[in-house]
């Protein structure tokens, strides 16, 4: 079942109609196509890493409940969400308007003690 949206102009009083309507179904529509993008994106990982990703950030599972829901290792599934979020970022950065954080993150950090 899909939500129906009324994009119609509402008139607020004699002020005649409300500014940004026009924004507001601009947005929508690119959340939903980003929404796809992502979706298709997510899809195409391989089934490890899907699934991980999946139960880590839709079920809300942490990385050792999956571990021991799926009786693997933790550094498996860690190594598969990680992989898989890497990979995820390789497919959408150019599709995407990703904010600079994301853009600029170095692939991996390390701190001298």
């Amino acid at each position: 079942m899909q939500a129906a949206f009324d994009f119609t102009e509402v008139s607020m009083s004699d002020s005649g109609p409300v500014s940004g309507t026009g924004t507001f179904i601009n947005e929508a529509i690119h959340g939903h196509d980003k929404a796809k993008l992502i979706q298709a994106a997510i899809g195409a990982l391989p089934v490890e890493q899907r699934q991980a990703i999946e139960l880590a950030y839709f079920s809300g599972l942490t990385q050792d409940e999956i571990s021991q829901k799926s009786n693997t290792p933790l550094g498996t599934i860690k190594a598969h969400v990680r992989r898989g979020l890497l990979k995820l970022r390789d497919q959408l950065e150019g599709r995407l308007r990703l904010t600079n954080a994301w853009k600029s993150r170095p692939r991996c950090t390390f701190s001298a003690r």
